[in-house]
């Protein structure tokens, strides 16, 4: 029986580690076996740093996905090209990390409103960043009948819901 040519068995295997931010996303290339730092790189989302689909004054913070996928990509490929020659091909996993806060319409099929034409400039088809606060007086809503139980129902979610 032959094995296969392409198990890792005699390279170093490293991982690829991807850290979403506020203002970047930071990849890292990491030797598995030691945890010595191989390459890395943070690319800053330039619609983000533009202020495009911000409007501080109305509590309004929009990011465009693909401030996200741009980053991605040039993140990734950056760290990857600052390790040392051979590297990509020794990938043996990759590991996000995220807030996880980040609500977006979506089409049926998933696509986020914002990558559809007609869509690419509207605010309200963007991701909904953390810092965003315009659902006040939404969020007042819930929280006002909440008042009237017996039950605190508002203690598992802080005290109070958010307009975050």
């Amino acid at each position: 029986m032959r094995r296969c040519p392409f198990i890792f068995t005699h390279m170093k295997k490293v991982v690829i580690g991807i850290d979403y931010g506020t203002d970047s996303v930071r990849s890292v290339v990491v030797d598995a076996e030691n945890g010595e730092e191989l390459g890395s790189a943070v690319y800053f989302y330039p619609r983000w740093q533009a202020r495009q689909f911000c409007r501080p004054v109305a509590k309004q913070f929009r990011q465009h996905p693909l401030d996200y996928i741009e980053g991605l990509e040039q993140s990734v490929k950056t760290a990857l090209a600052a390790a040392p020659p051979g590297t990509p091909s020794r990938v043996a996993g990759i590991a996000v990390d995220t807030t996880g806060s980040t609500p977006v319409a979506v089409d049926k099929s998933g696509t986020p409103l914002a990558l559809l034409p007609g869509f690419e400039s509207e605010p309200d088809a963007m991701f909904i960043h953390w810092k965003d606060h315009t659902a006040i007086d939404e969020a007042a809503k819930i929280n006002a009948p909440c008042q009237e139980y017996d039950v605190d129902y508002l203690q598992y979610v802080g005290g109070v819901y958010s307009s975050e």
